[in-house]
């Protein structure tokens, strides 16, 4: 249930409760991950066409390291379909189709840490992209719609943990925010859940798209058992330095097309 780990009765029960329930929900997303990675073909970055060794950095700033790449899968479709859901039932309510005509998966992680980020690189089939980046965005727009009308649902059903929340969120920010900018003529669009642990282990979903190598990058970054963070303020810088060393590193590889 949401916010949980807020709604314990007594300290020591609340944090022998969260940190059953956190390893647990860990170990899930660590099984999660090496199934799909293992399903994957790993991959030296020296060996990736050119438009992806000028998409996939392998350091970025604070040390943030590219540990594992995957080639997306053997012999797949050239699409995926993604999801969207209600806060009413666990099946999807609909599904769109996105073109994939290459695709890949980077792992980063800070030196003594987990995976701070889960990359997707993306390349759409030629004349595909633009219809590609309005079904990405249109879907992220949808999910953070839904997830801030269950976080305002469930604080108006149990409006005592606002106060509780309170010393964990981000200052003058609301739960969950939604962000479409430019930086260095690259755009991308965020959402960014500002209590570490809002709604699950994805603190915020980002998309930045490379329009002159009709690739989208997606990238989930996660609240781990080891982070480099402890709070959603420490979260929300290295946020912004992934997303400014990431298209640092697109401008300075940039080629036209």
């Amino acid at each position: 249930m949401l916010y949980r780990h807020f709604q314990s009765k007594s300290v020591q029960e609340k944090r022998k409760a969260n940190h059953l329930k956190f390893k647990s929900m860990l170990f899930i997303l660590n099984l999660l991950l090496f199934t799909v990675l293992s399903n994957a073909q790993s991959i030296s970055r020296s060996n990736l066409p050119e438009d992806f060794k000028s998409s996939i950095p392998s350091k970025l700033k604070g040390g943030l390291t590219l540990i594992v790449i995957e080639n997306r899968c053997n012999g797949c479709q050239p699409w995926r379909y993604i999801n969207y859901y209600s806060n009413n039932s666990r099946e999807p309510i609909k599904k769109e189709k996105v073109t994939v005509k290459i695709g890949y998966r980077g792992m980063y992680a800070y030196p003594k840490t987990h995976y701070f980020s889960n990359t997707k690189i993306e390349q759409s089939i030629s004349g595909e992209y633009i219809n590609d980046k309005k079904v990405v965005i249109d879907a992220l727009k949808h999910e953070y719609n839904r997830k801030k009308r269950h976080i305002y649902d469930y604080l108006k059903q149990n409006p005592s943990l606002k106060e509780k929340m309170a010393p964990f969120k981000a200052k003058n920010k609301d739960y969950i925010e939604l962000e479409e900018n430019v930086y260095n003529g690259y755009e991308y669009i965020l959402y960014t859940e500002n209590v570490i642990g809002l709604t699950g282990n994805t603190i915020s979903q980002i998309h930045i798209f490379v329009p002159e190598k009709e690739i989208i990058i997606t990238a989930y970054l996660l609240r781990q058992e080891k982070n480099k963070f402890s709070t959603i303020d420490e979260f929300l810088k290295l946020q912004a330095d992934f997303i400014k060393s990431y298209i640092d590193f697109l401008l300075k590889n940039k080629t036209q097309h």
